[in-house]
C-alpha cells in the first residue's frame, strides 16, 4: 500500500473533501497507526489519526485503552472532545464524516479527524507552564452528567479508577520476574497504585493524561490549547496535576536522548508557575493535597508498571533499559517536587 495515496483517497471518500497534501507528523508510529496533517487548497488544516483494525492487538494500544476495543476507544475519545468543545473549552474540534459519525472508516482503517491547532509548542518558560496549569484546571471543572462517573459515552482515561485496577494487576503479575536490584522500586510502585485504588474520596473529572510542554500549543493571540488527547477521558484530576508538576521539567530532547541520562533537578520557578496557573480555575481538595506526593510519583509509576510487565514477557531491550534509568531519575526527584508544590499552595492559600 502506498500510504499517502491510500489516505488521500480515504479522506476524500469518508469526509467528502479532497486534500491538497498530507504531511506525516511523526517519523515513527506504533504498528497499525498513522498521524498526518491534512492540508487543503482553501480552508483550515486538519489532523488525522488513523488506526488499522490490527492495532487493537498491539501492546501499545492495550497500554492506553485497557480492555476497550479500538472502535469503542476512538468513539469515546471523540465524544469526550466534542463534549469539551461544546462547553467552550479550547481543544481541537472533531470533524465528522460524511455520514455524521465522529469516527470515519475506510476499509480496515478507523480515522479520528480534528482541526489542526497552529502555534508554538516548544516554549518551556514559566509563563508557558502557568498557561498549561490553567488549561488543565479549566478542563477539570467542566460539567459532567451525573451518570458519567460510572457508565457513559465518555472515554475512560488511562488514569481512571478502572484502568488503575488493570495497571495494578499488570504490576502484580510481574512480581516473580523482578530482579533483586530493583525490588525496592517495584515495591514503591505497588504502594503508589494501592494508594489510589483505596482512596475513594478523590474526585473524578475529565482529564488529559499527558500534559507537558509540547502538548500545549500557544497561538499568537496568547491562547494555550492542549493537543494529543489519546490518553484523555474520565480520571483522577490529581494525577493530571501531579504529572504536570513532574513533566514541566522535561523537554523533548530529554525524552529522546536516553543515553545522556540527565540529572534532573526540581525547578521552583516552573513548579510555582504550574501551581499558580492551576489555581486560576480550581483548588485542590484536602484529600487531593494529602495525595500530592503519590500523584507526582504516579505518572512514573504507571510507566514503570509497563516496564515490569515486559520483564514477565522477557521483551526488554536497550531502549527500554534506557527508559528505566530515566524513569528512576524522575522518581527520585518526585518528593522534592511535591514538597515545593505544597509550599507554593500554602503561600497561595
Amino acid at each position: 500500500m502506498e500510504e499517502t495515496s491510500f489516505f488521500l483517497t480515504a479522506i476524500t471518500e469518508a469526509y467528502g473533501q479532497s486534500p491538497l497534501a498530507l504531511t506525516a507528523l511523526r517519523k515513527h508510529n506504533p504498528e497499525g497507526k498513522q498521524l498526518y496533517r491534512v492540508d487543503f487548497t482553501v480552508g483550515p488544516s486538519w489532523v488525522m489519526r488513523a488506526y488499522h483494525e490490527s492495532h487493537n492487538l498491539t501492546d501499545a494500544f492495550r497500554f492506553i485503552s485497557g480492555s476497550q476495543s479500538l472502535l469503542e476507544w476512538l468513539q469515546g475519545t471523540a465524544h469526550t472532545l466534542s463534549s469539551m468543545t461544546n462547553q467552550g473549552y479550547p481543544a481541537p474540534t472533531i470533524i465528522p464524516s460524511l455520514t455524521g459519525e465522529l469516527v470515519g472508516t475506510h476499509q480496515k482503517w478507523h480515522m479520528l479527524v480534528t482541526t489542526f491547532v497552529d502555534g508554538n509548542a516548544k516554549d518551556t518558560s514559566p509563563e508557558k507552564m502557568a498557561a498549561l496549569g490553567a488549561a488543565l484546571s479549566q478542563l477539570h471543572t467542566l460539567y459532567l452528567p451525573e451518570q458519567s462517573s460510572t457508565d457513559s459515552e465518555f472515554a475512560l482515561s488511562w488514569w481512571s479508577r478502572t484502568r488503575l485496577q488493570e495497571g495494578s494487576h499488570r504490576l502484580r503479575s510481574a512480581a516473580p520476574y523482578v530482579p533483586q536490584e530493583i525490588q525496592a522500586l517495584y515495591d514503591a510502585c505497588q504502594h503508589t497504585f494501592d494508594y489510589f485504588q483505596h482512596d475513594s474520596l478523590l474526585p473524578q473529572t475529565l482529564i488529559h493524561g499527558d500534559c507537558w510542554a509540547e502538548n500545549g500549543v500557544q497561538a499568537q493571540e496568547g491562547q494555550t490549547t492542549l493537543i494529543d488527547w489519546e490518553c484523555a477521558g474520565l480520571g483522577l484530576p490529581i494525577l493530571d496535576f501531579g504529572s504536570l508538576l513532574l513533566h514541566c521539567h522535561f523537554d523533548q530532547r530529554d525524552k529522546r536522548e536516553h543515553q545522556a541520562y540527565p540529572q534532573y533537578q526540581p525547578d521552583p520557578q516552573r513548579i510555582a508557575a504550574v501551581v499558580q496557573g492551576y489555581s486560576r480555575w480550581r483548588r485542590l481538595s484536602t484529600y487531593e493535597s494529602e495525595a500530592l506526593l503519590e500523584a507526582v510519583r504516579f505518572s512514573v509509576t504507571w510507566r514503570l508498571a509497563w516496564f515490569f510487565s515486559l520483564l514477565a514477557k522477557d521483551t526488554t531491550n536497550e531502549w527500554v533499559q534506557g527508559a528505566l534509568r530515566r524513569w528512576q531519575r524522575w522518581y527520585a526527584i518526585s518528593e522534592d517536587i511535591a514538597h515545593l508544590a505544597h509550599e507554593t499552595i500554602g503561600q497561595a492559600n
